[in-house]
C-alpha cells in the first residue's frame, strides 16, 4: 500500500467551478453528469475539516492577500490558490474501518495546517462518494519567508521532494503506507488527480478480471484433476481386464493343449489296434495254427483267450469273403 499525495494550481477563472465540486454545491444530478466516480447515495458521508466559509473561495482568498503588508498588485494569471489532495491506495480503504480512515485525513489535515499556515487554509473537503476517498486541502501559496504571493516558490520541485519525505515520516507510515521513490530517482511519470483516479479505475478492473480469471484457471485445474483421475481409474480398469482375459487366455490355451494332446494319443491308439487288426486279419489258417501253437506253448494261460480271438477272425473273415462274393 502506497499514500498519493498531489498538488494542483488554480487561476481566479477556476475558483468557483472547485468550489462547486469540492464543496458539492451543484445538484446532485449535474454533480453526476460532471463527474461519474461520484455515488449520490454516500455524498452525505462528505465532510470539512476546516473552519466552514461565509462566502465563496475567492472571498476568503481575497481577505487574506488584503491582509499581506508587502503584497503589491496581483497579476491577472497568479495563481491565487493552490491544492493538495491527500489520499492512498484501494487496498488501505478496503481493509482500513472508518475510524481508521477519518484519522488518517484528520492526521494528514493537521500537518498541512502546520505547514502552510493555519491562516493560508481556505477549506479541506473530504470525499467519501468517490471511487477512492481522498481530502482536497485548498490554500493560499503565501511565501512565509517574504509573506508574499509566489506559488512558484511555494511548490517548487524541492519543495515537492519534501513535501513528500515529510508527509510519509510525520503521517502515512503510522499507517503503513509506502512513500514511493521521487521522480528524480525513479524517472516515473508523476499523473494527476483526473489521471490517478482513471488508474484507480483501471487497476480495479484489472484486479476483478484478474480474480475471474483465477477462479476460471481454479476452474480448469479442478477439471483437469478430475480427467487425470478418471483416466487413471479407466486405465486401471482396463488393466485388470486386460490381466483377466490374458489369464482366461492362457487357461483356455493350456485345456486345449491337454485335449489335443488326449486326442492325439487316442489317435494313435487307434491307429494301433486298426494295424494289430490288420495283422491277423491277414494271416492264412495255417499261419494262425503255427502261432497258437506257439502262444499255447509260451503262455499257456491265455491260451483259451487266444483261441478265441482266433475263431472271431476266423469269423471275421468268412464274413468278408461272402460280402465280396
Amino acid at each position: 500500500m502506497y499514500q498519493v499525495v498531489k498538488t494542483c494550481k488554480f487561476q481566479k477563472p477556476a475558483l468557483r467551478g472547485i468550489q462547486i465540486h469540492n464543496a458539492r454545491l451543484k445538484p446532485e444530478a449535474s454533480h453526476k453528469l460532471t463527474n461519474k466516480d461520484i455515488d449520490l447515495t454516500r455524498t452525505h458521508l462528505n465532510y470539512n475539516l476546516a473552519p466552514e466559509l461565509s462566502g465563496t473561495f475567492y472571498k476568503k482568498i481575497k481577505e487574506r492577500l488584503d491582509k499581506l503588508p508587502a503584497q503589491k498588485s496581483i497579476r491577472k494569471d497568479a495563481v491565487l490558490m493552490a491544492e493538495v489532495v491527500i489520499s492512498a491506495s484501494s487496498e488501505f480503504f478496503e481493509n482500513s474501518s472508518k475510524e481508521r480512515v477519518k484519522q488518517y485525513f484528520k492526521d494528514s489535515y493537521e500537518f498541512l495546517k502546520n505547514r502552510f499556515g493555519a491562516e493560508n487554509v481556505v477549506a479541506s473537503y473530504v470525499h467519501m462518494d468517490e471511487s477512492v476517498p481522498h481530502m482536497h486541502f485548498d490554500f493560499v501559496p503565501i511565501e512565509r519567508e517574504r509573506d508574499k504571493l509566489c506559488c512558484k516558490n511555494v511548490l517548487n520541485q524541492r519543495n515537492l521532494i519534501d513535501l513528500h519525505t515529510d508527509f510519509h515520516r510525520e503521517v502515512s507510515k503510522k499507517y503503513d503506507l509506502d512513500r514511493g521513490q521521487p521522480r528524480t530517482r525513479s524517472g516515473k511519470k508523476i499523473y494527476g488527480l483526473q489521471q490517478f483516479k482513471e488508474l484507480t479505475a483501471k487497476q480495479k478492473e484489472v484486479e476483478k478480471a484478474q480474480e475471474k480469471l483465477n477462479q476460471e484457471k481454479s476452474k480448469r485445474e479442478t477439471e483437469v484433476d478430475y480427467i487425470k483421475r478418471y483416466k487413471e481409474r479407466v486405465g486401471l480398469a482396463n488393466a485388470d481386464q486386460m490381466k483377466v482375459s490374458k489369464n482366461n487366455i492362457d487357461t483356455l490355451s493350456q485345456c486345449l493343449d491337454a485335449s489335443l494332446s488326449k486326442i492325439l494319443d487316442q489317435d494313435r491308439e487307434l491307429k494301433s489296434l486298426k494295424s494289430e487288426n490288420e495283422k491277423w486279419r491277414s494271416l492264412s489258417a495255417d499261419e494262425l495254427e503255427k502261432l497258437a501253437l506257439t502262444f499255447k506253448k509260451t503262455n499257456s494261460k491265455n491260451y483259451d483267450d487266444f483261441k478265441s480271438k482266433q475263431k472271431s477272425v476266423k469269423k471275421s473273415r468268412k464274413t468278408d469273403l461272402s460280402v465280396e462274393r
